[in-house]
Protein backbone atom coordinates (compact mmCIF):
# COMPACT_ATOMS: atom_id res chain seq x y z
CA UNK A 1 0.00 0.00 0.00
CA UNK A 2 1.32 3.44 -0.92
CA UNK A 3 1.26 5.96 1.90
CA UNK A 4 -0.92 9.02 1.43
CA UNK A 5 1.09 12.22 1.28
CA UNK A 6 0.09 15.62 2.52
CA UNK A 7 -0.59 18.21 -0.16
CA UNK A 8 1.33 20.85 1.86
CA UNK A 9 4.40 21.18 -0.38
CA UNK A 10 2.41 21.06 -3.63
CA UNK A 11 -0.07 23.66 -2.37
CA UNK A 12 2.69 25.98 -1.15
CA UNK A 13 4.56 25.75 -4.46
CA UNK A 14 1.42 26.44 -6.51
CA UNK A 15 0.37 29.26 -4.17
CA UNK A 16 3.76 30.94 -4.54
CA UNK A 17 3.59 30.66 -8.34
CA UNK A 18 0.10 32.23 -8.44
CA UNK A 19 1.10 34.96 -6.01
CA UNK A 20 4.33 35.85 -7.84
CA UNK A 21 2.43 36.02 -11.14
CA UNK A 22 -0.30 38.23 -9.66
CA UNK A 23 2.21 40.62 -8.07
CA UNK A 24 4.33 40.86 -11.22
CA UNK A 25 1.23 41.49 -13.33
CA UNK A 26 0.37 44.79 -11.63
CA UNK A 27 2.55 47.91 -11.93
CA UNK A 28 1.83 48.85 -8.29
CA UNK A 29 3.23 45.54 -6.99
CA UNK A 30 5.69 44.44 -9.67
CA UNK A 31 8.69 45.14 -7.39
CA UNK A 32 7.34 43.19 -4.40
CA UNK A 33 9.59 40.25 -3.60
CA UNK A 34 7.80 36.87 -3.36
CA UNK A 35 9.55 33.87 -1.84
CA UNK A 36 8.85 30.38 -0.53
CA UNK A 37 10.36 31.20 2.88
CA UNK A 38 11.60 34.27 4.75
CA UNK A 39 14.13 35.84 2.36
CA UNK A 40 16.39 37.38 5.03
CA UNK A 41 17.05 41.10 4.75
CA UNK A 42 14.02 42.80 3.27
CA UNK A 43 14.75 46.28 1.97
CA UNK A 44 11.18 47.40 1.24
CA UNK A 45 8.39 44.91 0.53
CA UNK A 46 8.12 41.15 0.58
CA UNK A 47 5.55 38.38 0.60
CA UNK A 48 6.73 35.01 1.83
CA UNK A 49 5.23 31.69 2.85
CA UNK A 50 5.49 30.47 6.40
CA UNK A 51 4.54 27.32 8.21
CA UNK A 52 1.75 24.99 7.26
CA UNK A 53 -0.27 22.53 9.27
CA UNK A 54 -2.78 19.90 8.27
CA UNK A 55 -5.43 17.61 9.68
CA UNK A 56 -6.93 14.54 8.09
CA UNK A 57 -10.35 12.97 8.28
CA UNK A 58 -10.99 9.45 7.00
CA UNK A 59 -14.04 9.55 4.73
CA UNK A 60 -13.96 5.99 3.49
CA UNK A 61 -11.69 3.22 2.30
CA UNK A 62 -8.82 4.80 0.40
CA UNK A 63 -10.14 8.34 0.77
CA UNK A 64 -9.20 11.06 3.26
CA UNK A 65 -9.96 14.75 3.33
CA UNK A 66 -7.10 17.01 4.32
CA UNK A 67 -7.59 20.49 5.73
CA UNK A 68 -4.37 22.42 5.22
CA UNK A 69 -3.54 25.83 6.65
CA UNK A 70 -0.70 27.82 5.08
CA UNK A 71 0.61 30.99 6.70
CA UNK A 72 1.54 33.84 4.36
CA UNK A 73 3.35 36.97 5.53
CA UNK A 74 3.32 40.42 3.90
CA UNK A 75 6.23 42.54 5.19
CA UNK A 76 6.46 46.23 4.36
CA UNK A 77 9.39 48.45 5.43
CA UNK A 78 9.54 52.13 4.45
CA UNK A 79 12.49 54.20 5.72
CA UNK A 80 11.25 57.50 7.12
CA UNK A 81 7.64 56.46 6.64
CA UNK A 82 4.66 56.32 8.96
CA UNK A 83 3.06 53.11 10.23
CA UNK A 84 -0.28 54.23 8.79
CA UNK A 85 1.37 54.20 5.35
CA UNK A 86 3.00 50.79 5.78
CA UNK A 87 -0.26 49.33 7.13
CA UNK A 88 -2.12 50.64 4.07
CA UNK A 89 0.55 49.28 1.71
CA UNK A 90 0.51 45.87 3.42
CA UNK A 91 -3.27 45.77 2.99
CA UNK A 92 -2.89 46.71 -0.70
CA UNK A 93 -0.40 43.89 -1.28
CA UNK A 94 -2.61 41.53 0.72
CA UNK A 95 -5.46 42.45 -1.60
CA UNK A 96 -3.46 41.08 -4.51
CA UNK A 97 -3.00 37.81 -2.60
CA UNK A 98 -6.71 37.63 -1.79
CA UNK A 99 -7.62 38.37 -5.41
CA UNK A 100 -5.30 35.66 -6.73
CA UNK A 101 -6.80 33.16 -4.30
CA UNK A 102 -10.38 34.16 -5.20
CA UNK A 103 -9.61 33.74 -8.91
CA UNK A 104 -8.36 30.17 -8.44
CA UNK A 105 -10.07 28.66 -5.38
CA UNK A 106 -9.33 25.08 -6.52
CA UNK A 107 -5.63 25.88 -7.08
CA UNK A 108 -5.67 24.33 -10.55
CA UNK A 109 -2.83 21.93 -11.15
CA UNK A 110 -2.67 20.61 -7.59
CA UNK A 111 -4.29 17.20 -7.46
CA UNK A 112 -7.23 16.96 -5.09
CA UNK A 113 -7.63 20.59 -3.96
CA UNK A 114 -11.35 21.29 -3.75
CA UNK A 115 -11.38 24.86 -2.43
CA UNK A 116 -9.45 27.52 -0.53
CA UNK A 117 -10.25 30.54 1.60
CA UNK A 118 -8.80 33.16 3.91
CA UNK A 119 -9.22 31.71 7.39
CA UNK A 120 -7.91 34.67 9.35
CA UNK A 121 -5.35 37.42 9.42
CA UNK A 122 -3.50 39.85 11.64
CA UNK A 123 -1.99 43.26 10.88
CA UNK A 124 0.70 44.72 13.13
CA UNK A 125 2.94 47.75 12.66
CA UNK A 126 5.71 49.63 14.40
CA UNK A 127 9.18 51.03 13.96
CA UNK A 128 12.64 49.53 13.56
CA UNK A 129 15.69 51.76 13.44
CA UNK A 130 14.86 54.42 10.80
CA UNK A 131 11.82 52.79 9.19
CA UNK A 132 8.14 52.18 9.70
CA UNK A 133 7.27 48.50 9.31
CA UNK A 134 4.06 46.50 9.01
CA UNK A 135 3.49 42.78 8.99
CA UNK A 136 0.23 41.37 7.65
CA UNK A 137 -0.14 37.67 8.45
CA UNK A 138 -2.66 35.47 6.67
CA UNK A 139 -3.82 31.97 7.52
CA UNK A 140 -5.13 30.41 4.29
CA UNK A 141 -7.17 27.19 4.38
CA UNK A 142 -7.20 24.57 1.63
CA UNK A 143 -9.30 21.42 1.53
CA UNK A 144 -8.05 18.51 -0.50
CA UNK A 145 -9.02 14.95 -1.26
CA UNK A 146 -6.17 12.57 -0.48
CA UNK A 147 -6.34 9.09 -1.99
Amino acid sequence: MIARQTRAAAVKQALLARLAEALAGLPATAQVQASYAFPGDVERESVYLGSSRFARQRLGPGFDEETLTVNVHVYVRHPGGAVEETDARAAEIGGVLEGALAADRELRGVDGVMFSSVESGELDGGFEDDAAVSLLDYALTFRAAVR
